[in-house]
């Protein structure tokens, strides 16, 4: 391999990890904004927990108690959306894999740069997935780390579709809360 070619392809890995990576970060930081409503809760909201056994060597503490049915709903919500988040995650896994498979196998095929038979193909293809698979799965956080907070530079209908998800989940948590106190009172 002469040096220009390798040079060449250190340019295009690059390019495909700054890129990539780029993406995948919009797309994260995106999904959070639109998908992923965390809402705060206050720090004397748990009054009581246990420690649980999930696993034959792993524990977890649960609350037990919490200082009122918002303070609980917004404690199961936010359980709801750390697993949405791990289904995003496994996603965009799934994805950057794909992503990788193709920039890395898919279109060299195409393009006749991959012989037929032989390792090498199903190397490019391996390295492909692995590399998709790391660069949505590191480089957004390098992305996060470098850049401000989206808020701060999305587009302000983005933030409003944010903020407005959130108000709405707070009044409807507040809503379910309000029919628990009606029914316990009756």
């Amino acid at each position: 391999m002469t040096a220009s070619k390798s040079q060449g392809n250190l340019i295009g890995l690059t390019t495909f990890v700054v890129t990539a990576g780029f993406f995948a970060y919009l797309l994260r930081a995106l999904w959070t904004a639109i998908f992923i409503v965390w809402l705060p809760m206050s720090e004397a909201g748990i009054e009581g927990e246990e420690q649980i056994q999930i696993g034959e060597n792993d524990y977890e503490w649960r609350p037990t108690k919490f200082k009122n049915d918002v303070e609980e709903l917004k404690y199961y919500h936010n359980k709801r959306m750390a697993e949405r988040n791990s289904i995003w995650l496994k996603g965009s896994l799934v994805l950057g894999a794909g992503i990788g498979f193709l920039v890395f196998y898919g279109v060299p095929k195409i393009r006749g740069k991959i012989p037929q038979g032989g390792s090498k193909g199903s190397e490019a293809a391996i390295c492909g997935i692995f590399l998709g698979v790391l660069v949505f799965l590191f480089v957004p956080a390098v992305y996060k780390w470098i850049l401000p907070p989206p808020a701060n530079w999305f587009p302000q209908d983005i933030v409003d579709i944010s903020e407005t998800r959130k108000l709405e989940a707070l009044e409807r948590i507040e809503r379910v809360a309000a029919s628990y106190s009606e029914d316990e009172a009756e």
